[in-house]
């Protein structure tokens, strides 16, 4: 009967230790081909700006510090967006843009929108900060000296940037 029982007890340890073994390996190669497949990804989409936008009023200290691009949804373009806008990024040292996915219009004209061609609401936005921060390198790299990405629920102390 001892004999048995430690069969049964090495044979579940066996067991128990292929398993760890198998599901260790499975989550390495997990692992490769979500890097493999991060590697290959291309930003080549082409970026659709709107053009208002480029030539929206900014605040009346528009200097050339910092342009902050903030990341908003369709959900709260309308709300949490452009409650900033008309709140802190009005005393923000430069200039403040507001980057949706491509389908994505809002009620309020004077908001600065950037539509991201080939860029939905998927969460997590990787590829939306990817293609907001290629725009913005692509139009705005010389004119400023700082760049900030931003969600839609940020707080930033404009005041503060300059000192």
């Amino acid at each position: 009967m001892l004999r048995l029982s430690k069969t049964v007890v090495g044979r579940r340890t066996a067991r128990s230790a292929f398993l760890s073994i198998v599901g260790i390996i499975c989550g390495f190669l997990t692992v490769i081909c979500v890097q493999i497949a991060a590697n290959s990804f291309s930003f080549t989409n082409p970026v659709l700006s709107c053009p208002e936008a480029l030539s929206a009023t900014s605040p009346p200290h528009h200097s050339k510090l910092v342009i902050i691009g903030i990341m908003t949804a369709a959900k709260f373009v309308d709300t949490r967006a452009y409650n900033v806008w008309k709140t802190w990024a009005q005393r923000i040292p430069g200039k403040v843009l507001f980057f949706v996915a491509e389908n994505t219009y809002s009620i309020h004209d004077d908001m600065p929108l950037i539509r991201l061609k080939g860029v939905d609401d998927v969460y997590p936005p990787q590829k939306k900060s990817f293609a907001m921060m290629r725009w913005l390198s692509d139009n705005y790299l010389e004119e400023f000296d700082w760049f900030i990405r931003a969600d839609d629920d940020l707080y930033i102390r404009g005041e503060q940037l300059e000192t």
